[in-house]
């Protein structure tokens, strides 16, 4: 059998019957799709679906209908991320912002995306986690954080993920993230991270690391998807 709401159907515009605010500038209820983008719905409005990629724009669509489930705008030019720049989402799934340029998240950047499941940062220029940036993340499942320039990841950047089970930081700069301390779901009978990739990046060789490392590495064989990939590098 074909599950219905696999059916998508493109808008432009839409107000729900009951909305009376239709006429105004910031109404929740009013479903206009941002200019330049592409927008879909299911029959039931239970999967909102705004794509925005791939224009290499500099600015964040405007007015992005309160209701989006899905959010695509990846391909853009987005240097930084500001605070609660999509708090007014708050039924947000998926987010897509890969390979936009982006080189700083600032704290709380996804203050109030409470039901954000997977995100997507991966092929952008970050260089620094500092801690807060995930906060209320709380039903995240998937972080890619891959092909970055992360060189430092701060003790707070993951506390927040508690129901996280898939994360890749594979292809950064790191040399010394204590992964086994960062990760709150590996140290949580609830919810296990299922999924790690870890590996293309220049870890250091110094003792102490390296052995913890590869203890990690060995008690976590089943989760970690490139062990092949996992080496260390000798400093100059």
């Amino acid at each position: 059998t074909v599950d219905i709401s696999e059916f998508v159907c493109p808008y432009e515009t839409h107000c729900f019957q009951l909305c009376n605010c239709c006429d105004q500038v910031d109404c929740d209820c009013d479903m206009t799709c941002p200019k330049n983008c592409s927008c879909y719905h299911d029959q039931a409005w239970s999967s909102n679906m705004v794509d925005c990629g791939n224009h290499n724009s500099q600015f964040l669509p405007k007015r992005v209908p309160a209701d989006v489930t899905e959010l695509y705008l990846d391909g853009n030019n987005y240097p930084e991320l500001d605070v609660a720049q999509f708090r007014k989402h708050s039924k947000l799934r998926h987010l897509f912002l890969n390979a936009s340029k982006i080189e700083i998240i600032r704290n709380r950047t996804f203050f109030g995306l409470s039901t954000l499941q997977t995100l997507h940062l991966h092929d952008n220029k970050l260089q620094k986690l500092h801690g807060f940036e995930f906060e209320q993340l709380i039903r995240l499942k998937e972080l890619n954080l891959h092909n970055n320039q992360l060189s430092f990841i701060g003790n707070q950047s993951f506390s927040h993920l508690q129901a996280l089970q898939i994360l890749r930081i594979d292809g950064n700069q790191l040399t010394t993230a204590w992964l086994w301390q960062l990760l709150p779901s590996l140290q949580s009978n609830e919810v296990q991270l299922q999924k790690l990739s870890m590996g293309r990046n220049p870890w250091t060789c110094r003792c102490r690391f390296l052995q913890e490392m590869t203890q990690f590495v060995a008690d976590n064989a089943l989760i970690i998807q490139d062990a092949q990939d996992i080496y260390c590098v000798e400093e100059e």
